[in-house]
């Protein structure tokens, strides 16, 4: 555990937006953390499903450290060898025209909105503005992106906020349809809801908000910042439900740990975004695209996804199991890898604290749920060495 002194200052010279967990994490090797302390970790949290090839991945390392001899970072104005490899290797496996790199899923999500409205008012004028979101939703804590956010905790302090946004109900395609109109230029939405509690949309509303936008020509934004690149079983979220949105956002399990998202569409809706209309410092820089060529080459050898998709129903039968025995555990759901259980025994975040004590790694999301996110490439056995400890903890509750 962290020394008190520590922690005391950190919480002095940093904007401590956290709550800092009592522990300091020295290495991480394969799905494991160890602290300052020598403990060991089994992480069922991933940095918030990021490390989707764990730590010290040797071949994500290995390709890292080659490019940092060479060139970390360059001009956005170039089209270097290493964001066209990225660009190429991405959108040969999606059904988009182009992608943008920016550095975070907040910026992805922002240049979606930008994208949509302006491809918006420029085709049909300046009226068609709006956005419609969905209630319990999260996409990120820049204005625009808490703008279409769908909890109001998250938008306390900082409203007003950008103006033309609508709030529906998620997996209620009536209360879409209730707001939508001549005004209305996007849908924003996660496939699987993330912070919100990891609640998957049913395909039918999916399919329902698809023919949707079709008819009124509405742009179709999904972020899978959180729920994209491998989590939930296919490399994209939109996979597993048989529809192909309009725009994209991704982020998190893009770089596995090195800071790049990005946000991709059809040539249709980005053709708008013209020099000097949208841009990132660091976006698309040849170590970022290095890790995204990397992780997508991992994730694409035979057996990655499988093993994604069956550790990840080891997972849910064991959290299933483990909530018919206790009456602390209980509404099991999500898919692949990213998992939640509502926690019924008191604040789920001192559950986390007691999962750290025993030396598993957890995350809560929504009101009062654990979220399991572990590294993509979590073993069976390891799965359920994590379950054991998740099984102990509530005992000891």
């Amino acid at each position: 555990m962290a020394d008190a002194g520590f922690l005391d200052h950190a919480n002095d010279i940093l904007i401590n937006v956290y709550g800092f967990w009592p522990v300091q994490m020295a290495k991480g090797k394969g799905v494991y953390l160890y602290d300052t302390e020598g403990h060991k970790y089994l992480d069922f949290g991933a940095g918030i499903a990021v490390n989707n090839l764990g730590y010290a991945h040797p071949v994500y390392t290995k390709a890292l450290k080659k490019q940092i001899d060479k060139l970390h970072m360059g001009l956005c104005y170039i089209a270097d060898e290493k964001r066209i490899a990225a660009a190429e290797t991405i959108l040969a496996i999606s059904e988009f025209d182009q992608v943008f790199f920016c550095s975070t899923g907040a910026e992805a999500v922002e240049g979606a909105l930008k994208t949509a409205r302006k491809w918006a008012t420029e085709t049909h004028g300046a009226d068609k503005h709006e956005f419609v979101y969905m209630k319990n939703s999260f996409h990120g804590r820049t204005m625009g992106a808490l703008s279409v956010i769908g909890q109001q905790h998250y938008r306390d302090g900082f409203e007003p906020l950008l103006q033309g946004t609508r709030m529906a109900e998620f997996n209620n395609l009536d209360s879409v349809k209730k707001l939508v109109s001549a005004k209305t230029a996007a849908i924003i939405l996660e496939p699987v809801m993330g912070e919100g509690g990891i609640i998957p949309a049913t395909p039918e509303f999916l399919h329902g908000l698809r023919a949707l936008c079709d008819e009124h020509d509405i742009a179709l934004i999904f972020d899978e910042v959180q729920c994209g690149m491998g989590r939930i079983g296919e490399i994209f979220a939109y996979e597993h439900y048989g529809l192909v949105p309009d725009l994209i956002c991704l982020a998190k399990g893009l770089g596995a740990g090195f800071p790049v998202g990005a946000y991709m569409g059809k040539k249709k809706f980005t053709s708008h975004i013209t020099p000097g209309s949208h841009g990132s410092t660091y976006g698309g820089n040849p170590l970022a695209t290095t890790a995204v060529t990397t992780v997508i080459k991992e994730m694409l050898k035979p057996g990655f996804m499988d093993n994604v998709n069956k550790v990840g129903q080891v997972l849910k039968d064991g959290l299933e199991e483990i909530a018919r025995d206790s009456n602390l555990l209980s509404n099991v759901r999500g898919l692949g890898m990213l998992l939640a259980a509502d926690y019924n025994g008191g604040p789920v975040k001192d559950f986390v604290k007691k999962c750290l004590k025993n030396g598993l790694i957890v995350l809560s999301c929504g009101e009062n749920a654990v979220r399991i996110v572990p590294p993509l490439i979590l073993t069976e056995k390891q799965a359920k060495e994590g379950l054991a400890i998740l099984k102990k903890t509530l005992a000891q509750v």
